[in-house]
Parts: structure tokens; sequence; C-alpha cells
């Protein structure tokens, strides 16, 4: 009887452990890969944060301003970037263990085209949606979620190039509650 009644209250505790928990600590692997934090503010609400690096294959809008030219190009780019990324989520709760996240946030960071020895000071806004699911028997989370955004890189060098991208992301994430 005690063994049963302890294998009871061990199975009521994992499934209510990531629940009762207010952060959440992982690793993202997708269009970019690092470390995620989640921390749950209340039962409708949560802030995300990531430091990752990514490779990035995109359209761009370049604007040179310089020498008394001002030329607008557009074409393709590739680039790598590190960046942290910080976003406000509104959570709910699907059905069990489901829940569907949507929100908006910021990124600050630091972009370099392959082709060529500049790098960039990279700041964009983005939206964020997505599905996580709870597992009921151990505290860990696994989410997926697309993020749109808008990106401005601006170049540090003379030439004074801004390219402005369109940021996408898919990712992958794994995170521990506790």
């Amino acid at each position: 009887m005690k063994k049963n009644l302890l294998i009871i209250l061990f199975s009521f505790l994992a499934t209510t452990f990531c629940f009762a928990q207010k952060n959440e600590l992982g690793v993202v692997v997708g269009s970019y890969n690092g470390l995620s934090y989640k921390r749950v503010v209340n039962d409708k609400f949560a802030t995300l944060t990531e430091v990752g690096f990514g490779l990035q294959a995109t359209k761009f809008s370049d604007h040179y301003n310089g020498g008394g030219l001002n030329i607008s190009v557009h074409g393709n780019i590739d680039l790598w970037d590190v960046h942290i990324n910080q976003n406000f989520l509104f959570n709910y709760e699907i059905s069990n263990n489901l829940f569907l996240y949507a929100g908006g946030g910021v990124t600050i960071g630091y972009a370099q085209e392959f082709n060529y020895n500049e790098g960039f000071a990279k700041t964009g806004i983005n939206a964020i949606v997505g599905l996580e699911y709870r597992l009921p028997t151990v505290p860990l989370g696994i989410a997926f979620d697309f993020r749109p955004g808008y990106a401005n890189l601006t170049s540090s060098s003379e030439r004074d190039v801004n390219v402005s991208i369109f940021d996408w992301k898919l990712a992958l994430a794994l995170r521990y509650c506790f």
C-alpha cells in the first residue's frame, strides 16, 4: 500500500512539476542555435530570452549614402550572426500540457556577410508564434516556433551601408523546468 501511495504521489508531483515552476532553461536549434531561458510571469504571460548564432540567406534592401551618391540596391545576402533576442509572450493553454504562445520582441547583435570582411551591428523587431508541449512525467518542455521579423544591419565602416533584411527564424527548443 505504501509503495502504491508513493508511486501515485510521485506521478502527481512529476505531472505538475513543470506547471508549478516559473523558470525554463534549455537549448534551441533550427535556423539559429543557442541557449533559451523562459520566465513565466503569471498564468497568461512570460518572457523569453535567447542568446544564439545562426546562418542566414535572405533578400535585402541596401542603401548607400556617401560621396554625394544616394543609391538603393536590392538582392540576396548570405550572412552569419550572433544575437540576443528578448520576447514578451502571451500563453494560452489549448489542452492538457499543450500551450499556444504569441508575442513579439527585439533583437540586438552582430552580423557579417560571407563574401566581405565587413561587420554589421544588428537591431531588429520580431513577432513570435509557437506551440509548447510540457511532458507530463518529467520536468521538460518542448517548443516549436516561427519568428518573422525585420532587422537593420548598419556597417561600422566609412561606407555608411545600411542593409534591411527580412529576419525570419524557425526554432525547436528543449527546456528544463525548475
